[in-house]
């Protein structure tokens, strides 16, 4: 019995530490309306930037993080139906410091990149319609001291973390309608273009 609860107890401790043995990426889309798993982007015809944390804390996290990169899968479905999306993370290329929770929101007052994970740039769209749920993948690499500032020796390149991303096209803006004129402007109006018809006539007869 003590075996059984002792391998018990081995297996449980060993599957905690595989799931807290990699960082994890946490996406902050900057106008997520429904603030939940999966993050949510939405917009139409314009820029929705992408901010991110990176949770670089599991147990196994002994090193350093370079972030290189990051792209969509278009899995299971393509987001480039409706926009364009644009990696900022190869523009900054972030060190992430082991044991150490990392957070970046959008910003795009920075030059001559603005920070953040991306952002998507949505087409024109004359209809609101709930998009494709796709994956971003963000490109790192690993090392066992500092990338930039130290001296490392071992490293891992080319490690991906994947994310879904649900996409959301939002009812357009509507369009402003001409006011219809008073009758007191017709009043005005219509006196005023019988006069030039009445020239434009005597001017043709000539």
């Amino acid at each position: 019995m003590k075996r059984l609860f002792l391998n018990g107890t081995c297996s449980l401790v060993a599957l905690c530490f595989q799931l807290s043995a990699a960082p994890v990426l946490t996406l902050r889309p900057a106008n997520d309306p429904f603030p939940s798993q999966p993050p949510v982007i939405a917009g139409n015809g314009g820029t929705v930037g992408i901010g991110f944390v990176m949770d670089n804390t599991c147990i196994a996290c002994t090193d350093w993080l370079f972030l290189t990169g990051v792209s969509l899968l278009g899995n299971p479905n393509s987001a480039s139906a409706i926009g364009t999306w644009t990696d900022l993370v190869s523009a900054n290329q972030y060190v992430i410091a082991p044991n150490s929770l990392f957070s970046q929101n959008y910003d795009n007052s920075t030059s001559p990149s603005p920070l953040g994970l991306a952002y998507f740039s949505f087409d024109a769209s004359p209809f609101a319609a709930s998009g494709p749920l796709d994956t971003v993948r963000v490109f790192y690499d690993s090392y066992d001291d500092d990338p930039v500032n130290g001296l490392p020796v071992n490293s891992v390149y080319g490690l991906t973390i994947d994310v879904p991303l649900q996409f959301m096209v939002l009812a357009p803006k509507s369009n402003p309608v001409d006011p219809i004129p008073e009758p007191a402007t017709l009043a005005l109006t219509l006196p005023a273009l019988t006069a030039v018809l009445l020239c434009r006539g005597r001017r043709s007869k000539r």
